[in-house]
């Protein structure tokens, strides 16, 4: 498997990848100014949201940034304090479009904050989601794809190998993706326990079953094809299938 750049970050619909590594100032310098531009990053204090029907429509990139912006604020609704009503109506708003999902989650879970357990008012907002399905494929991607990274990047240490990353030592980040990757464990976890109840969830058991089952040496047309593109080799394989053998139940 080759290594990437912390840097790199996809914006390819769910069904697409998403590098669950950290959205750093390089790369926004990348981006053209047009495409960060619909959301300011002004803190919540100093600038209202947006309406739910100007953040339907936003692109991938300015749902990142108003995902930067919610995500602080989650931290302060851990317990069963309610979370004010523009924080709810933000998320729900995001949670209601592709490039809102994806952007939200490159925000929460990229950005400083230690692994928590999912705050109701996300969790809420995750569940009353139309149709989970893009939710399901991109939290299921957001544990795999970290999780092999840290596979790579631990083994390039272990080897004393240089990283081609620019921003750390191999190392470093394989921390790095490590943390990510238990962030979007924590989510899948959350989507599974909606599956108890809500059938419309029920996709994510077959989803991880499927994903263990490739990293296993099975086959699946999906993840298959998912492993081959990212040159998934036996050390990012094992650390897979350990990771979805302690996920499903």
């Amino acid at each position: 498997m080759r290594l990437m750049s912390p840097l790199l970050l996809l914006s390819t619909p769910a069904r697409g990848l998403l590098p669950s590594l950290r959205l750093s100032s390089s790369v926004r310098s990348f981006l053209p100014a047009k495409t960060t531009a619909t959301f300011s990053s002004a803190s919540p204090s100093e600038k209202p949201f947006p309406s739910p029907e100007t953040i339907r429509k936003a692109p991938f990139m300015s749902q990142v940034k108003l995902g930067g912006r919610v995500v602080p604020l989650l931290n302060q609704h851990q317990d069963s304090t309610p979370a004010p009503p523009e924080v709810e109506e933000t998320l729900n708003a995001m949670m209601s479009s592709s490039d809102g999902i994806r952007g939200f989650f490159v925000a929460y879970l990229t950005g400083p904050e230690p692994p928590l357990p999912v705050p109701p008012v996300l969790s809420l907002a995750m569940s009353k989601v139309h149709d989970p399905n893009d939710l399901i494929d991109l939290s299921i991607m957001n544990v795999v794809m970290p999780t092999a990274m840290a596979a790579t990047y631990r083994a390039a240490a272990e080897e004393g190998g240089e990283t081609d990353a620019m921003e750390g030592s191999n190392a470093s980040m394989a921390k790095t993706s490590e943390v990510t990757a238990e962030k979007g464990t924590l989510v899948l976890e959350e989507l599974m326990r909606f599956a108890e109840g809500d059938p419309r969830f029920g996709r994510v058991d077959d989803q991880v079953s499927k994903v263990l089952r490739v990293a296993e040496g099975g086959e699946d047309e999906f993840w298959t094809a998912f492993f081959e593109k990212w040159g998934y080799e036996e050390p990012q394989r094992r650390a897979i299938r350990d990771c979805m053998e302690a996920i499903k139940p």
